[in-house]
Protein backbone atom coordinates (compact mmCIF):
# COMPACT_ATOMS: atom_id res chain seq x y z
CA UNK A 1 0.00 0.00 0.00
CA UNK A 2 2.60 2.11 -1.08
CA UNK A 3 3.15 4.87 -3.30
CA UNK A 4 6.72 5.11 -5.63
CA UNK A 5 6.41 8.07 -7.88
CA UNK A 6 7.73 11.03 -9.78
CA UNK A 7 11.58 9.98 -9.01
CA UNK A 8 14.06 11.33 -11.61
CA UNK A 9 15.11 7.93 -12.17
CA UNK A 10 13.32 4.42 -11.19
CA UNK A 11 10.75 4.20 -8.64
CA UNK A 12 12.82 1.66 -7.20
CA UNK A 13 15.71 -0.25 -7.90
CA UNK A 14 17.00 -3.58 -6.78
CA UNK A 15 20.33 -4.90 -7.53
CA UNK A 16 22.93 -7.37 -6.44
CA UNK A 17 26.21 -5.86 -5.80
CA UNK A 18 29.38 -8.16 -6.32
CA UNK A 19 31.86 -5.59 -5.51
CA UNK A 20 33.99 -4.79 -8.28
CA UNK A 21 32.15 -1.66 -9.80
CA UNK A 22 31.31 1.99 -8.23
CA UNK A 23 33.97 1.31 -5.72
CA UNK A 24 33.28 -1.60 -4.16
CA UNK A 25 30.44 -2.76 -1.88
CA UNK A 26 30.02 -4.44 1.18
CA UNK A 27 28.32 -7.07 0.63
CA UNK A 28 27.53 -9.67 -2.69
CA UNK A 29 24.41 -11.39 -1.16
CA UNK A 30 22.07 -12.16 -4.03
CA UNK A 31 18.65 -10.70 -3.19
CA UNK A 32 15.99 -13.49 -3.04
CA UNK A 33 12.12 -13.87 -1.91
CA UNK A 34 11.31 -10.02 -3.13
CA UNK A 35 7.61 -9.17 -2.73
CA UNK A 36 6.01 -5.97 -4.46
CA UNK A 37 2.32 -5.89 -3.53
CA UNK A 38 -0.70 -3.30 -3.90
CA UNK A 39 2.17 -0.91 -4.56
CA UNK A 40 1.63 2.23 -7.06
CA UNK A 41 4.34 3.05 -9.57
CA UNK A 42 3.71 5.75 -11.13
CA UNK A 43 5.00 8.98 -13.27
CA UNK A 44 9.04 7.48 -12.70
CA UNK A 45 12.38 8.88 -14.69
CA UNK A 46 11.24 12.91 -14.51
CA UNK A 47 14.54 13.55 -16.16
CA UNK A 48 13.91 11.35 -19.01
CA UNK A 49 17.03 9.32 -19.02
CA UNK A 50 15.15 6.53 -21.57
CA UNK A 51 15.39 9.66 -23.64
CA UNK A 52 18.64 12.07 -23.07
CA UNK A 53 21.01 8.88 -22.26
CA UNK A 54 19.82 6.24 -24.84
CA UNK A 55 20.85 2.62 -23.80
CA UNK A 56 21.58 3.54 -19.84
CA UNK A 57 19.06 0.92 -18.77
CA UNK A 58 18.84 3.54 -16.03
CA UNK A 59 15.28 4.39 -15.85
CA UNK A 60 11.79 3.66 -15.27
CA UNK A 61 9.29 2.08 -13.07
CA UNK A 62 11.38 -0.53 -11.26
CA UNK A 63 14.56 -2.04 -12.17
CA UNK A 64 15.21 -6.08 -11.11
CA UNK A 65 18.99 -6.68 -11.88
CA UNK A 66 20.12 -10.74 -10.01
CA UNK A 67 17.44 -11.14 -8.31
CA UNK A 68 16.02 -15.03 -7.55
CA UNK A 69 12.39 -15.25 -6.26
CA UNK A 70 10.30 -12.60 -6.74
CA UNK A 71 6.52 -12.23 -6.62
CA UNK A 72 5.42 -8.83 -7.81
CA UNK A 73 1.33 -9.26 -7.82
CA UNK A 74 -1.32 -6.11 -7.68
CA UNK A 75 0.34 -3.35 -8.44
CA UNK A 76 -0.66 -0.75 -10.35
CA UNK A 77 2.32 0.42 -12.91
CA UNK A 78 1.38 3.57 -15.04
CA UNK A 79 2.51 6.80 -16.91
CA UNK A 80 6.24 5.91 -16.45
CA UNK A 81 8.68 7.74 -18.89
CA UNK A 82 10.35 4.29 -19.56
CA UNK A 83 9.54 0.93 -19.03
CA UNK A 84 6.86 0.00 -16.42
CA UNK A 85 8.85 -3.39 -14.68
CA UNK A 86 12.28 -4.15 -15.72
CA UNK A 87 14.10 -7.41 -14.83
CA UNK A 88 17.40 -7.68 -16.53
CA UNK A 89 19.99 -9.73 -16.17
CA UNK A 90 20.25 -13.29 -14.24
CA UNK A 91 16.93 -12.83 -12.31
CA UNK A 92 15.03 -16.28 -12.11
CA UNK A 93 11.77 -17.52 -11.11
CA UNK A 94 9.69 -14.64 -11.29
CA UNK A 95 5.95 -13.82 -11.13
CA UNK A 96 4.10 -11.33 -12.08
CA UNK A 97 0.55 -11.67 -11.32
CA UNK A 98 -2.72 -9.44 -11.53
CA UNK A 99 -1.07 -6.49 -11.66
CA UNK A 100 -2.87 -3.66 -14.41
CA UNK A 101 -0.11 -1.65 -16.58
CA UNK A 102 -0.59 1.10 -18.41
CA UNK A 103 0.42 4.01 -20.24
CA UNK A 104 3.99 3.08 -20.06
CA UNK A 105 6.29 5.39 -22.22
CA UNK A 106 8.10 1.78 -23.00
CA UNK A 107 7.36 -1.85 -22.44
CA UNK A 108 4.78 -2.57 -19.73
CA UNK A 109 7.15 -5.55 -18.60
CA UNK A 110 10.85 -6.42 -19.87
CA UNK A 111 12.16 -10.06 -18.99
CA UNK A 112 16.15 -9.37 -20.55
CA UNK A 113 18.94 -12.16 -20.05
CA UNK A 114 16.98 -14.02 -17.53
CA UNK A 115 15.07 -17.26 -16.81
CA UNK A 116 12.13 -18.63 -16.00
CA UNK A 117 9.17 -16.38 -14.96
CA UNK A 118 5.22 -16.51 -15.82
CA UNK A 119 3.55 -13.61 -16.28
CA UNK A 120 -0.34 -13.95 -15.71
CA UNK A 121 -4.32 -12.48 -15.28
CA UNK A 122 -2.13 -8.95 -15.91
CA UNK A 123 -3.87 -6.22 -17.76
CA UNK A 124 -1.80 -4.17 -20.19
CA UNK A 125 -3.02 -1.42 -21.68
CA UNK A 126 -1.45 1.44 -24.01
CA UNK A 127 2.15 0.59 -23.27
CA UNK A 128 4.82 1.34 -25.55
CA UNK A 129 3.23 4.18 -27.29
CA UNK A 130 5.72 6.80 -26.53
CA UNK A 131 8.81 4.36 -27.67
CA UNK A 132 7.09 3.62 -30.94
CA UNK A 133 6.19 6.50 -32.31
CA UNK A 134 9.91 8.04 -31.60
CA UNK A 135 11.18 5.06 -33.28
CA UNK A 136 9.06 5.66 -36.64
CA UNK A 137 9.47 9.43 -36.60
CA UNK A 138 13.13 8.61 -36.40
CA UNK A 139 12.93 6.17 -38.70
CA UNK A 140 10.38 4.98 -40.95
CA UNK A 141 12.13 2.39 -42.09
CA UNK A 142 12.84 0.74 -38.91
CA UNK A 143 10.33 -1.93 -38.03
CA UNK A 144 11.57 -3.17 -34.64
CA UNK A 145 8.59 -3.83 -32.73
CA UNK A 146 8.12 -2.36 -29.33
CA UNK A 147 5.72 -4.16 -27.29
CA UNK A 148 3.67 -4.28 -24.15
CA UNK A 149 5.63 -7.32 -22.72
CA UNK A 150 9.09 -7.72 -24.40
CA UNK A 151 11.01 -10.95 -23.59
CA UNK A 152 15.05 -10.34 -24.79
CA UNK A 153 17.12 -13.52 -24.22
CA UNK A 154 15.02 -14.80 -21.75
CA UNK A 155 12.73 -18.05 -21.31
CA UNK A 156 12.83 -21.70 -19.51
CA UNK A 157 15.86 -22.97 -18.12
CA UNK A 158 15.59 -25.48 -15.45
CA UNK A 159 19.54 -26.81 -15.82
CA UNK A 160 20.44 -22.69 -15.01
CA UNK A 161 18.25 -22.75 -12.44
CA UNK A 162 19.52 -25.68 -10.17
CA UNK A 163 23.02 -24.22 -11.32
CA UNK A 164 22.72 -21.77 -8.98
CA UNK A 165 21.09 -23.62 -6.37
CA UNK A 166 24.20 -25.21 -6.79
CA UNK A 167 26.48 -22.74 -6.16
CA UNK A 168 24.56 -22.15 -2.65
CA UNK A 169 22.49 -19.91 -3.67
CA UNK A 170 18.95 -20.54 -1.65
CA UNK A 171 15.67 -19.13 -2.01
CA UNK A 172 11.89 -20.13 -2.18
CA UNK A 173 10.96 -21.10 -5.13
CA UNK A 174 8.06 -18.91 -6.79
CA UNK A 175 7.02 -21.34 -9.58
CA UNK A 176 6.37 -24.80 -9.68
CA UNK A 177 7.37 -25.05 -13.32
CA UNK A 178 11.28 -24.19 -13.52
CA UNK A 179 11.90 -24.81 -17.31
CA UNK A 180 8.68 -22.19 -18.91
CA UNK A 181 8.72 -18.57 -18.79
CA UNK A 182 4.89 -18.33 -18.97
CA UNK A 183 2.57 -15.40 -20.30
CA UNK A 184 -0.82 -16.09 -20.33
CA UNK A 185 -4.61 -15.17 -19.17
CA UNK A 186 -3.83 -11.93 -19.55
CA UNK A 187 -5.42 -9.02 -21.30
CA UNK A 188 -4.05 -6.85 -23.52
CA UNK A 189 -5.41 -3.57 -25.05
CA UNK A 190 -4.32 -0.74 -27.47
CA UNK A 191 -0.91 -1.31 -26.77
CA UNK A 192 1.74 -0.19 -29.26
CA UNK A 193 2.43 -3.63 -30.34
CA UNK A 194 1.57 -7.52 -28.39
CA UNK A 195 4.00 -9.48 -27.02
CA UNK A 196 7.68 -9.74 -28.50
CA UNK A 197 9.75 -12.56 -28.17
CA UNK A 198 13.50 -11.63 -29.19
CA UNK A 199 17.25 -12.88 -29.48
CA UNK A 200 20.33 -10.91 -30.43
CA UNK A 201 22.07 -12.80 -32.24
CA UNK A 202 25.87 -11.56 -31.49
CA UNK A 203 24.76 -11.40 -27.38
CA UNK A 204 26.67 -13.76 -25.27
CA UNK A 205 28.98 -13.71 -22.20
CA UNK A 206 31.96 -12.71 -23.97
CA UNK A 207 30.84 -10.92 -27.05
CA UNK A 208 31.21 -6.92 -27.29
CA UNK A 209 27.44 -7.09 -27.50
CA UNK A 210 26.89 -8.10 -24.13
CA UNK A 211 25.86 -4.94 -22.50
CA UNK A 212 25.62 -6.21 -18.72
CA UNK A 213 29.76 -6.05 -18.58
CA UNK A 214 31.11 -8.64 -16.24
CA UNK A 215 28.08 -10.82 -16.01
CA UNK A 216 27.85 -14.38 -17.85
CA UNK A 217 24.81 -16.97 -17.97
CA UNK A 218 24.19 -19.18 -15.00
CA UNK A 219 25.53 -22.15 -15.59
CA UNK A 220 27.97 -23.56 -13.76
CA UNK A 221 30.05 -25.59 -15.94
CA UNK A 222 31.85 -23.02 -17.80
CA UNK A 223 31.75 -20.16 -15.13
CA UNK A 224 30.75 -18.34 -12.21
CA UNK A 225 27.33 -18.07 -12.29
CA UNK A 226 26.92 -14.17 -12.49
CA UNK A 227 30.35 -13.36 -11.71
CA UNK A 228 33.22 -11.77 -14.26
CA UNK A 229 34.68 -15.00 -15.02
CA UNK A 230 34.07 -15.52 -18.60
CA UNK A 231 37.21 -17.97 -19.73
CA UNK A 232 35.54 -20.66 -20.97
CA UNK A 233 33.17 -18.33 -23.11
CA UNK A 234 36.34 -16.33 -25.26
CA UNK A 235 37.30 -17.34 -28.30
CA UNK A 236 35.83 -20.14 -30.35
CA UNK A 237 33.14 -21.92 -28.64
CA UNK A 238 32.53 -25.80 -29.23
CA UNK A 239 30.51 -28.70 -27.69
CA UNK A 240 28.41 -27.15 -24.41
CA UNK A 241 29.85 -24.12 -24.57
CA UNK A 242 27.81 -22.84 -27.45
CA UNK A 243 24.87 -23.78 -25.44
CA UNK A 244 25.97 -22.56 -22.07
CA UNK A 245 27.52 -19.16 -23.14
CA UNK A 246 24.32 -17.35 -24.60
CA UNK A 247 21.23 -16.32 -22.89
CA UNK A 248 18.12 -17.86 -24.69
CA UNK A 249 14.73 -17.10 -25.39
CA UNK A 250 13.33 -20.27 -25.60
CA UNK A 251 10.05 -22.53 -23.87
CA UNK A 252 8.23 -19.57 -23.90
CA UNK A 253 4.34 -20.27 -24.08
CA UNK A 254 2.30 -17.13 -25.10
CA UNK A 255 -1.41 -19.09 -24.24
CA UNK A 256 -4.85 -17.98 -23.34
CA UNK A 257 -4.52 -14.82 -23.50
CA UNK A 258 -6.65 -11.83 -25.43
CA UNK A 259 -5.03 -9.30 -27.83
CA UNK A 260 -7.33 -6.41 -28.53
CA UNK A 261 -6.47 -3.26 -30.54
CA UNK A 262 -8.51 -0.31 -31.59
CA UNK A 263 -5.89 1.31 -33.97
CA UNK A 264 -7.48 4.55 -34.61
CA UNK A 265 -7.34 4.87 -30.48
CA UNK A 266 -3.92 4.12 -30.34
CA UNK A 267 -3.62 7.26 -33.08
CA UNK A 268 0.33 8.50 -33.51
CA UNK A 269 0.40 7.02 -37.17
CA UNK A 270 -0.96 3.38 -36.42
CA UNK A 271 -3.72 3.17 -39.29
CA UNK A 272 -5.29 0.21 -40.60
CA UNK A 273 -2.18 -0.19 -43.41
CA UNK A 274 0.62 0.27 -41.02
CA UNK A 275 3.21 -2.25 -39.97
CA UNK A 276 4.67 -0.70 -36.92
CA UNK A 277 2.15 -1.03 -34.65
CA UNK A 278 -0.62 -4.03 -33.71
CA UNK A 279 2.11 -6.87 -33.54
CA UNK A 280 3.35 -10.05 -32.26
CA UNK A 281 6.57 -11.30 -32.76
CA UNK A 282 9.09 -14.59 -32.39
CA UNK A 283 12.51 -13.10 -34.16
CA UNK A 284 16.78 -12.48 -33.73
CA UNK A 285 18.67 -10.88 -36.56
CA UNK A 286 21.91 -11.90 -39.10
CA UNK A 287 24.75 -13.22 -36.97
CA UNK A 288 27.66 -10.94 -37.19
CA UNK A 289 30.31 -13.36 -34.70
CA UNK A 290 31.73 -16.56 -35.95
CA UNK A 291 30.72 -18.04 -32.60
CA UNK A 292 26.33 -17.89 -34.26
CA UNK A 293 26.85 -16.67 -37.57
CA UNK A 294 24.41 -15.91 -40.04
CA UNK A 295 20.68 -17.54 -39.70
CA UNK A 296 21.77 -19.60 -37.33
CA UNK A 297 20.06 -17.97 -33.89
CA UNK A 298 17.11 -16.39 -36.27
CA UNK A 299 16.06 -20.06 -37.36
CA UNK A 300 16.60 -21.55 -33.58
CA UNK A 301 14.50 -18.63 -31.71
CA UNK A 302 11.84 -19.41 -34.28
CA UNK A 303 11.63 -23.41 -34.64
CA UNK A 304 14.15 -25.09 -32.39
CA UNK A 305 13.14 -23.39 -29.40
CA UNK A 306 10.09 -24.44 -28.22
CA UNK A 307 8.72 -20.86 -27.90
CA UNK A 308 4.63 -21.11 -28.96
CA UNK A 309 1.62 -19.01 -29.33
CA UNK A 310 -1.36 -21.15 -28.95
CA UNK A 311 -4.93 -20.74 -28.01
CA UNK A 312 -4.94 -16.80 -27.85
CA UNK A 313 -7.91 -14.44 -28.90
CA UNK A 314 -7.22 -11.33 -31.19
CA UNK A 315 -9.55 -8.53 -31.31
CA UNK A 316 -8.26 -5.91 -34.74
CA UNK A 317 -6.60 -5.99 -37.34
CA UNK A 318 -3.01 -8.11 -35.92
CA UNK A 319 0.63 -8.58 -37.93
CA UNK A 320 3.23 -10.91 -36.96
CA UNK A 321 6.96 -10.90 -37.32
CA UNK A 322 8.74 -13.67 -37.65
CA UNK A 323 12.69 -14.92 -38.39
CA UNK A 324 13.70 -10.90 -39.04
CA UNK A 325 12.61 -7.66 -38.26
CA UNK A 326 12.68 -6.83 -41.66
CA UNK A 327 9.09 -5.28 -43.48
CA UNK A 328 9.49 -8.37 -45.92
CA UNK A 329 9.12 -10.68 -42.37
CA UNK A 330 6.04 -8.74 -41.22
CA UNK A 331 2.97 -11.49 -41.91
CA UNK A 332 -0.96 -11.62 -41.59
CA UNK A 333 -2.82 -14.10 -39.42
CA UNK A 334 -3.10 -16.34 -42.14
CA UNK A 335 0.46 -17.00 -42.67
CA UNK A 336 1.57 -17.25 -38.98
CA UNK A 337 -1.32 -19.83 -38.22
CA UNK A 338 -0.46 -21.78 -41.41
CA UNK A 339 1.91 -24.77 -40.94
CA UNK A 340 5.54 -23.95 -41.81
CA UNK A 341 7.19 -25.92 -44.70
CA UNK A 342 9.60 -29.10 -44.35
CA UNK A 343 12.17 -26.70 -45.95
CA UNK A 344 11.66 -23.79 -43.29
CA UNK A 345 14.57 -25.33 -41.27
CA UNK A 346 17.11 -24.61 -44.48
CA UNK A 347 16.82 -20.72 -45.29
CA UNK A 348 15.06 -18.04 -44.43
CA UNK A 349 14.56 -17.16 -48.17
CA UNK A 350 13.10 -20.56 -49.11
CA UNK A 351 9.34 -20.12 -47.03
CA UNK A 352 8.89 -15.84 -46.89
CA UNK A 353 6.20 -16.48 -49.89
CA UNK A 354 2.84 -15.68 -48.47
CA UNK A 355 1.93 -19.25 -49.16
CA UNK A 356 4.45 -20.28 -47.19
CA UNK A 357 3.63 -20.46 -43.17
CA UNK A 358 4.79 -20.18 -39.82
CA UNK A 359 3.02 -22.61 -37.45
CA UNK A 360 2.18 -20.68 -34.39
CA UNK A 361 -1.29 -19.73 -32.31
CA UNK A 362 -2.91 -23.11 -33.36
CA UNK A 363 -6.07 -22.82 -31.49
CA UNK A 364 -6.39 -19.16 -31.79
CA UNK A 365 -9.53 -17.17 -33.15
CA UNK A 366 -8.89 -13.94 -34.93
CA UNK A 367 -12.64 -11.58 -34.61
CA UNK A 368 -11.78 -8.48 -36.03
CA UNK A 369 -13.75 -6.41 -34.46
CA UNK A 370 -13.72 -3.48 -32.27
CA UNK A 371 -12.46 -4.21 -28.55
CA UNK A 372 -14.03 -4.85 -26.03
CA UNK A 373 -13.68 -4.13 -22.33
CA UNK A 374 -11.23 -6.42 -20.49
CA UNK A 375 -12.56 -9.57 -19.22
CA UNK A 376 -9.87 -10.89 -17.20
CA UNK A 377 -10.21 -11.23 -13.34
CA UNK A 378 -7.94 -8.85 -12.73
CA UNK A 379 -9.97 -5.60 -11.77
CA UNK A 380 -8.58 -1.70 -12.18
CA UNK A 381 -6.83 -0.24 -8.70
CA UNK A 382 -8.45 2.11 -6.75
CA UNK A 383 -8.26 5.85 -8.15
CA UNK A 384 -5.43 7.95 -6.53
CA UNK A 385 -4.91 11.53 -7.46
CA UNK A 386 -2.30 11.92 -9.97
CA UNK A 387 -0.76 15.19 -10.14
CA UNK A 388 -1.57 17.24 -12.91
CA UNK A 389 1.66 16.91 -14.64
CA UNK A 390 1.96 15.07 -17.97
CA UNK A 391 4.43 12.41 -18.91
CA UNK A 392 5.67 13.98 -21.95
CA UNK A 393 6.02 12.03 -25.00
CA UNK A 394 7.14 12.58 -28.79
CA UNK A 395 10.55 13.80 -28.93
CA UNK A 396 12.10 12.07 -31.19
CA UNK A 397 15.34 9.77 -30.60
CA UNK A 398 16.81 6.71 -32.02
CA UNK A 399 16.50 3.16 -29.67
CA UNK A 400 18.32 0.70 -29.74
CA UNK A 401 16.72 -2.84 -28.96
CA UNK A 402 18.05 -4.86 -25.98
CA UNK A 403 21.39 -3.06 -25.90
CA UNK A 404 21.10 -2.15 -21.72
CA UNK A 405 23.95 -1.02 -19.84
CA UNK A 406 23.07 -1.26 -15.81
CA UNK A 407 22.74 1.76 -14.11
CA UNK A 408 25.90 3.22 -12.43
CA UNK A 409 23.78 5.79 -10.52
CA UNK A 410 22.32 4.89 -6.76
CA UNK A 411 18.79 5.50 -7.31
CA UNK A 412 16.79 8.51 -6.05
CA UNK A 413 15.15 7.81 -2.66
CA UNK A 414 12.11 8.22 -2.59
CA UNK A 415 9.86 8.85 0.00
CA UNK A 416 6.64 6.52 -0.12
CA UNK A 417 3.27 9.12 -0.70
CA UNK A 418 0.13 8.33 1.55
CA UNK A 419 -2.79 6.95 -1.46
CA UNK A 420 -5.36 5.10 -1.12
CA UNK A 421 -4.51 1.19 -1.23
CA UNK A 422 -5.27 -1.17 -4.38
CA UNK A 423 -8.42 -2.95 -4.23
CA UNK A 424 -8.40 -5.70 -5.78
CA UNK A 425 -12.15 -7.22 -6.17
CA UNK A 426 -11.58 -11.30 -5.78
CA UNK A 427 -13.70 -12.80 -8.73
CA UNK A 428 -16.85 -13.90 -7.21
CA UNK A 429 -18.86 -15.68 -10.29
CA UNK A 430 -22.90 -16.84 -10.68
CA UNK A 431 -23.58 -19.69 -11.97
CA UNK A 432 -24.09 -19.64 -15.89
CA UNK A 433 -27.21 -20.67 -17.21
CA UNK A 434 -26.85 -23.47 -19.21
CA UNK A 435 -28.58 -27.03 -20.74
CA UNK A 436 -29.57 -28.90 -18.14
CA UNK A 437 -27.25 -32.10 -16.69
CA UNK A 438 -28.51 -34.77 -18.32
CA UNK A 439 -29.17 -37.68 -15.84
CA UNK A 440 -30.14 -40.84 -16.52
CA UNK A 441 -32.39 -42.95 -13.62
CA UNK A 442 -30.90 -44.79 -10.79
CA UNK A 443 -31.39 -48.35 -9.74
CA UNK A 444 -30.65 -48.97 -6.46
CA UNK A 445 -29.50 -52.48 -5.51
CA UNK A 446 -31.10 -53.97 -1.86
CA UNK A 447 -29.39 -54.91 0.73
CA UNK A 448 -26.03 -51.75 -0.35
CA UNK A 449 -25.35 -48.47 -0.72
CA UNK A 450 -24.47 -48.55 -4.13
CA UNK A 451 -26.72 -46.35 -6.87
CA UNK A 452 -26.00 -48.72 -10.18
CA UNK A 453 -26.80 -46.72 -13.34
CA UNK A 454 -26.96 -43.60 -12.30
CA UNK A 455 -25.19 -40.61 -14.22
CA UNK A 456 -24.95 -37.03 -14.35
CA UNK A 457 -22.80 -34.62 -16.21
CA UNK A 458 -21.85 -31.30 -14.68
CA UNK A 459 -20.36 -28.33 -16.77
CA UNK A 460 -17.41 -26.55 -15.18
CA UNK A 461 -18.65 -22.99 -16.05
CA UNK A 462 -22.16 -23.92 -14.21
CA UNK A 463 -20.56 -24.85 -11.00
CA UNK A 464 -19.27 -22.09 -8.16
CA UNK A 465 -16.01 -21.18 -9.03
CA UNK A 466 -13.00 -18.57 -7.79
CA UNK A 467 -9.64 -17.75 -9.42
CA UNK A 468 -10.48 -18.71 -12.99
CA UNK A 469 -12.22 -17.39 -15.91
CA UNK A 470 -14.70 -18.73 -18.39
CA UNK A 471 -13.82 -18.95 -22.35
CA UNK A 472 -15.79 -20.66 -25.40
CA UNK A 473 -12.59 -20.57 -27.86
CA UNK A 474 -11.81 -23.45 -29.79
CA UNK A 475 -13.96 -26.64 -30.39
CA UNK A 476 -14.55 -30.07 -28.57
CA UNK A 477 -15.81 -28.39 -25.28
CA UNK A 478 -19.00 -28.76 -23.43
CA UNK A 479 -21.69 -26.51 -22.51
CA UNK A 480 -21.28 -23.21 -22.68
CA UNK A 481 -17.59 -23.09 -22.52
CA UNK A 482 -14.96 -24.05 -20.36
CA UNK A 483 -12.77 -22.76 -17.66
CA UNK A 484 -8.95 -21.88 -17.84
CA UNK A 485 -6.43 -18.77 -15.64
CA UNK A 486 -6.09 -20.48 -12.43
CA UNK A 487 -5.18 -17.85 -9.53
CA UNK A 488 -3.96 -19.06 -6.05
CA UNK A 489 -5.86 -19.80 -4.17
CA UNK A 490 -8.59 -21.02 -7.04
CA UNK A 491 -11.11 -23.72 -7.14
CA UNK A 492 -14.62 -25.28 -8.79
CA UNK A 493 -17.19 -26.34 -6.60
CA UNK A 494 -20.07 -28.73 -8.37
CA UNK A 495 -23.39 -29.01 -6.07
CA UNK A 496 -24.08 -32.99 -7.49
CA UNK A 497 -27.49 -34.13 -6.47
CA UNK A 498 -27.94 -37.80 -5.92
CA UNK A 499 -30.68 -40.05 -4.91
CA UNK A 500 -28.90 -42.82 -2.67
CA UNK A 501 -26.00 -42.10 -0.17
CA UNK A 502 -23.18 -44.76 -1.55
CA UNK A 503 -19.78 -44.63 -3.73
CA UNK A 504 -19.51 -43.26 -6.55
CA UNK A 505 -16.91 -42.43 -9.69
CA UNK A 506 -16.04 -38.53 -10.00
CA UNK A 507 -14.12 -37.56 -13.35
CA UNK A 508 -12.98 -34.53 -14.48
CA UNK A 509 -12.33 -33.97 -18.17
CA UNK A 510 -9.65 -31.50 -18.49
CA UNK A 511 -6.83 -30.10 -21.06
CA UNK A 512 -3.01 -29.22 -19.70
CA UNK A 513 -1.50 -28.94 -23.07
CA UNK A 514 1.73 -26.60 -21.13
CA UNK A 515 2.57 -28.55 -18.36
CA UNK A 516 1.47 -31.30 -15.42
CA UNK A 517 -0.44 -30.28 -12.37
CA UNK A 518 -0.93 -31.17 -8.84
CA UNK A 519 -4.36 -30.36 -7.97
CA UNK A 520 -6.72 -31.35 -4.57
CA UNK A 521 -10.16 -32.97 -4.12
CA UNK A 522 -12.51 -32.40 -1.11
CA UNK A 523 -16.22 -33.59 -0.84
CA UNK A 524 -18.82 -31.64 1.65
CA UNK A 525 -15.38 -29.98 2.70
CA UNK A 526 -13.14 -32.44 3.29
CA UNK A 527 -10.06 -33.38 1.82
CA UNK A 528 -10.13 -36.75 0.29
CA UNK A 529 -7.21 -36.47 -2.27
CA UNK A 530 -4.18 -34.33 -2.02
CA UNK A 531 -1.91 -33.67 -5.12
CA UNK A 532 -3.53 -35.95 -7.45
CA UNK A 533 -2.06 -35.66 -11.08
CA UNK A 534 -3.20 -33.50 -13.71
CA UNK A 535 -0.78 -35.05 -16.48
CA UNK A 536 0.52 -32.99 -19.15
CA UNK A 537 -1.60 -33.83 -22.72
CA UNK A 538 -0.14 -33.51 -26.10
CA UNK A 539 -0.81 -30.41 -28.26
CA UNK A 540 -2.61 -30.86 -31.82
CA UNK A 541 -4.16 -28.53 -34.13
CA UNK A 542 -7.65 -28.91 -33.86
CA UNK A 543 -10.21 -29.18 -31.20
CA UNK A 544 -10.13 -30.17 -27.53
CA UNK A 545 -11.11 -33.79 -29.20
CA UNK A 546 -7.98 -33.60 -30.48
CA UNK A 547 -5.80 -32.73 -27.89
CA UNK A 548 -5.06 -35.88 -26.83
CA UNK A 549 -7.79 -36.02 -26.42
CA UNK A 550 -8.69 -34.44 -23.43
CA UNK A 551 -8.13 -36.35 -20.42
CA UNK A 552 -10.23 -37.62 -18.03
CA UNK A 553 -8.85 -37.73 -13.97
CA UNK A 554 -11.55 -40.20 -12.26
CA UNK A 555 -11.77 -41.09 -8.50
CA UNK A 556 -14.17 -43.09 -6.66
CA UNK A 557 -15.53 -41.17 -3.44
CA UNK A 558 -18.72 -41.64 -1.26
CA UNK A 559 -21.68 -38.81 -1.26
CA UNK A 560 -24.62 -38.60 1.25
CA UNK A 561 -28.24 -38.69 -0.17
CA UNK A 562 -29.06 -35.28 -1.67
CA UNK A 563 -26.78 -32.38 -2.31
CA UNK A 564 -22.97 -32.67 -1.93
CA UNK A 565 -20.12 -30.46 -3.00
CA UNK A 566 -17.49 -31.78 -4.86
CA UNK A 567 -14.62 -29.10 -5.23
CA UNK A 568 -11.39 -29.82 -6.91
CA UNK A 569 -9.15 -26.78 -5.50
CA UNK A 570 -5.09 -25.64 -7.34
CA UNK A 571 -3.30 -25.79 -3.79
CA UNK A 572 -0.58 -23.00 -3.91
CA UNK A 573 2.61 -23.38 -5.86
CA UNK A 574 1.02 -25.76 -8.50
CA UNK A 575 1.35 -24.85 -12.52
CA UNK A 576 -1.39 -22.99 -14.27
CA UNK A 577 -1.72 -25.03 -17.35
CA UNK A 578 -4.87 -26.65 -16.81
CA UNK A 579 -8.12 -25.94 -18.06
CA UNK A 580 -11.61 -27.52 -17.07
CA UNK A 581 -14.44 -28.70 -19.34
CA UNK A 582 -16.62 -30.74 -16.48
CA UNK A 583 -17.38 -33.27 -13.73
CA UNK A 584 -19.06 -36.66 -14.48
CA UNK A 585 -20.43 -38.55 -11.42
CA UNK A 586 -21.86 -41.96 -12.35
CA UNK A 587 -22.82 -44.78 -9.62
CA UNK A 588 -20.51 -47.78 -9.20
Amino acid sequence: NSCLTRNGQYGFNTYRCRGYRNGGCATATVVTDLVIDHTEISYNDTERLAITRPGCGCSGGGKFWDVRGARITDNWVHHNNSVGLWADTNDADFLFQNNVIEDNDAAGIMYEISYNARIIGNTLRRNAIGQGVRRLAASPGDHFPDGAIYISESGGDAAAVAAARAQGESWTQVNADQNTLEISDNVFEDNWNGVILWESSDRYCSSSANTSTGYCTLYHRSFVPGGSNKTACTGTLTGAALDDCRWKTQNVNVHHNRFAIDRAAVGNGCSETDNHCGRNAIFSQWGSFANYPGERVQRSILFNQANQFIANVYVGTWRFTAFDQAQSSIRASSVWTAPRPANALTSYSLWTTPAQGIGQDALSSFGGVAPQPPTSSTSTPATTTPATTTPATTTPATTTPATTTPATTTPATTTPVTTTPVTTTPVTTTPVTTTPATTTPATTVPGTTRTLGFSTKLEAEAATWSGLKQVNWGKGWTGTGWLTGWDNPGYVDWAVTVPTAGTYAIGVRYVSPFMAANLDFSVNGTTVATKVPFAKTAIAKGDWTQWSPAQTVARTVTLKVGVNHVRLVRPVGSPAGVSIDSLQVTGV
